[in-house]
Parts: C-alpha cells; structure tokens; sequence
C-alpha cells in the first residue's frame, strides 16, 4: 500500500528495498499507509501520531535486536 507521501517516488523506495535485500543489515522499510511526508514531525500539519509512534516503536525494536 503506498502513502500519500508525493517527495518519496515508488520507484525509490523499491530501488532502496533491492538494496537492502542485498546486504545484511536486517533492516526494511516501511511505509506508512495514508499519511504524508514528515508524519513524524509534531510541528507540521502532516503530522500523524499514530504513525509516529508506530514508526518510534519499529525503530526502538531495531536498535534493540542490533544490540544498541
């Protein structure tokens, strides 16, 4: 499913996939259905908290399998 996010092209983020899929690294991206770039930033009208916090949680589980 993709965002309403216009700045991040499809295209990009799917080069961006078949490179990670390329290394090691464990990550992945995600991207967030029906929200807009800079969902995270709570200064902006795109800002979505559910997102936000959904995307904070992912993030805080990655440093935390990798050891950070």
């Amino acid at each position: 499913m993709l965002s309403e996010d216009s700045f991040i092209k499809p295209a990009a983020i799917e080069r961006m996939r078949a490179g990670l899929a390329q290394s090691s690294s464990g990550s992945q991206i995600v991207v967030f259905p029906h929200v807009n770039h800079g969902f995270n930033a709570d200064y902006r009208p795109s800002y979505d908290k559910t997102a936000a916090q959904s995307a904070w949680a992912l993030a805080l589980d990655w440093l935390r399998s990798h050891g950070v």
